[in-house]
C-alpha cells in the first residue's frame, strides 16, 4: 500500500507521526491543538465502502494523555486507499481508557478492551457503522465485575476471552461475586449471534 499522509491541523500544540503497516516509510501525521503526552499509535486493516465497492483501508487508532486531563484518550481515523483520509472518533467522543482493539475476520465488529480504575471490560461496537458513519453503536457489553477479562481474539462470530470468574453465570442474568472466581483463568467463547456466553473448547 502506497504511504498516506494524515494531517489534521487543529492549532498550535502536539505534531505526532505514526507508522502505518508494509513500510517503515509509510506514516501518517496528525497535528493537535495541546499538549499530549505519552501517546502511542495503532492500526488494523479493515474493508469499507465507498460508492458500492469495497476498498481496503486502515483504522488507525492514536492513544494520547492530555496532560490538563489526566485520562487517557483515543482517537479513531480511517486512512482510504485514495487517501481520503476521515476523523471517525475524536473530540468530546473521544473513547477514554482503551487500551487494545481486534477487528473480526469478517470486519463487522470491533471488540474494544477499555479499564479504568483497575478494572477491564470489552465492548463490542457495529464496526461498519463506525466507518460509514463516525459513530459508535454498542452491540454488546462484557463485563465480569469484580472479575478481570481479557480479550483473546475472533473466531468467525465469536469473540474468546479469558477471565477468572464464570462468565456463564452472566447467561442467567445473576450478580457474580468472588465466590464465583476461578484461581487460574478460563478462557470463554462470546457468540454474537446469540448474545451469549459459552464454555471455550
Amino acid at each position: 500500500m502506497k504511504a498516506n499522509l494524515l494531517f489534521v491541523m487543529l492549532g498550535i500544540g502536539t505534531l505526532i507521526s505514526c507508522k502505518l503497516p508494509s513500510s517503515s516509510e509509510n506514516t501518517a501525521s496528525l497535528k493537535y491543538e495541546t499538549n499530549l503526552a505519552d501517546f502511542n499509535c495503532t492500526t488494523k486493516q479493515v474493508k469499507y465502502l465507498e460508492d458500492s465497492v469495497e476498498y481496503d483501508g486502515i483504522l488507525l487508532f492514536v492513544n494520547h494523555y492530555d496532560i490538563e486531563m489526566p485520562l487517557q484518550f483515543t482517537n479513531v481515523y480511517l486512512l482510504t486507499k485514495h487517501g481520503k483520509n476521515v476523523q471517525l472518533i475524536g473530540d468530546t467522543a473521544a473513547f477514554t481508557g482503551l487500551y487494545d482493539v481486534c477487528v473480526s475476520d469478517n470486519y463487522r465488529y470491533l471488540a474494544a478492551y477499555f479499564v479504568a480504575e483497575g478494572h477491564p471490560w470489552i465492548e463490542i461496537y457495529d464496526l461498519s457503522q463506525l466507518i460509514n458513519s463516525g459513530t459508535k453503536e454498542l452491540i454488546a457489553e462484557l463485563n465480569p465485575y469484580p472479575g478481570i477479562i481479557n480479550l483473546v481474539g475472533w473466531e468467525g462470530e465469536v469473540l474468546v476471552v479469558g477471565s477468572d470468574v464464570n462468565l456463564l453465570l452472566k447467561n442467567q442474568g445473576k450478580q457474580i461475586s468472588e465466590m464465583d472466581m476461578f484461581e487460574t483463568q478460563k478462557q470463554f467463547s462470546f457468540d454474537m449471534g446469540s448474545k451469549m456466553f459459552l464454555d471455550k473448547k
